[in-house]
């Protein structure tokens, strides 16, 4: 009786057995069939992502090939009115082919529409176009404010700093180049055009430094003239104001310092915070424009 319970026991564990096996079977069979799809989708995926990095490379060499088929000319003022100027802008044009029309689109930076002018030919490739800009031309102007505090009611000490502008804000204006060939049209990457560089050849480059002391202030300006500016300094004055008004005019007086450079100082033995509490340094160029720099106490 034993052996025949013993030999059912162990025909029903091999029966148990099988039947597991097979349920891990089917159970790996759908497993791998669900990799393999996975797979597939990974796949496909995969050839999407390639078409569609493949498109993006070519796009940016379409960039980059726009971008190359123009290189930029001179940029120089022709005429300067009351606000404005007349800019001749130029460029240089690769393989241009005869008969092409070329243009620049531009506009001021903030404005919604272009201004489209169709360029004059030159030669070898040079074209070039004369464009009405408003223009309001400043000095490139570098000013440092020391102020020492001993004797000001602070701890002693210095405080150094670039004083800032009190003129209006920088013009930019933007632009691209197109070219139509025929019946088609390249159009070229916009660009930037800033008329500060333009400013640098108006008027003179200056440097300057103002120190304040307890019963002392001393000023000093250098003007670089080796740019041939068309316009220099004809006066600088330094203002000592209170309460809103000026009370001390200094003019600061020009000497001739070396490599093309114009120096300019003054010094006045003034009471900071009893005889002013607030200072301007005033230039005043030959075209009789006037700019300046100012600091309170």
């Amino acid at each position: 009786v034993m052996d025949k319970k013993g030999t059912v026991i162990i025909v029903g564990l091999c029966i148990v057995v099988l039947l597991l096996s097979c349920i891990n079977l089917a159970s790996i069979s759908r497993l791998n069939s669900r990799l393999a799809e996975l797979q597939g989708h990974l796949d496909a995926l995969r050839t999407e992502m390639h078409a569609e990095l493949s498109g993006i490379t070519h796009t940016v060499q379409e960039m980059e090939e726009q971008s190359r088929w123009w290189e930029p000319g001179e940029i120089e003022i022709m005429e300067v009115g009351p606000g404005q100027a007349s800019v001749k802008l130029g460029w240089y044009i690769k393989e241009y082919r005869a008969g092409s029309k070329v243009f620049i689109n531009y506009r001021l930076q903030g404005e919604e529409q272009y201004t489209a002018l169709e360029a004059e030919e030159g030669s070898g490739g040079y074209f070039y176009a004369i464009l009405d800009l408003e223009f309001r031309p400043q000095p490139l102007w570098t000013h440092i404010f020391s102020r020492s505090e001993h004797g000001l009611g602070s701890v002693p000490g210095e405080d150094k700093k670039i004083a800032g502008s009190d003129s209006e804000p920088r013009l930019q204006y933007e632009y691209y180049l197109s070219i139509l060939e025929g019946d088609a049209i390249r159009v070229g990457n916009v660009e930037i055009l800033s008329l500060d560089k333009l400013s640098y050849t108006y008027y003179s480059f200056l440097q300057s430094y103002t120190e304040v002391e307890k019963d002392r202030v001393y000023v000093h300006l250098q003007e670089e003239l080796d740019m041939h500016p068309r316009h220099t300094l004809r006066e600088v004055c330094l203002e000592l104001c209170k309460g809103g008004g000026v009370v001390k005019k200094v003019f600061l007086q020009e000497s001739e310092g070396p490599d093309k450079v114009m120096e300019w100082e003054a010094e006045a033995g003034v009471k900071a915070g009893e005889d002013y509490d607030y200072l301007r340094l005033v230039v005043t160029f030959s075209d009789g424009n006037s700019f300046l720099r100012s600091e309170s106490l």
